[in-house]
């Protein structure tokens, strides 16, 4: 991590072991940090505006969100049901 260089960062994305629907949901994540993220730098009340919303609205905003997380972070094509992170040990 001393020497950081590009080339070399470009070069080891085909080897993450990614499909595209993975780097779209990772394209999809990073795109929603940077809109929020801007949004709060100029000052803009996000979450004053989220609970304006009706309650039905923001409830689905939130149960949408939960299952984003959990549907696009666990499941995928070497998810096993079985095998355990630390199975191994």
């Amino acid at each position: 991590f001393t020497r950081f260089d590009w080339a070399d960062a470009w070069s080891t994305i085909p080897y993450l072991g990614m499909d595209a629907w993975d780097y779209i949901t990772v394209g999809v994540a990073f795109v929603i940090v940077v809109i929020v993220d801007v949004l709060k730098e100029i000052g803009y009340p996000i979450r004053k505006v989220f609970e304006t919303k009706p309650l039905v609205i923001r409830w689905s905003i939130l149960y949408l969100v939960i299952f984003y997380i959990i549907f696009f972070g666990a499941y995928g094509p070497g998810y096993d049901i079985i095998k355990m992170m630390y199975a191994g040990f």
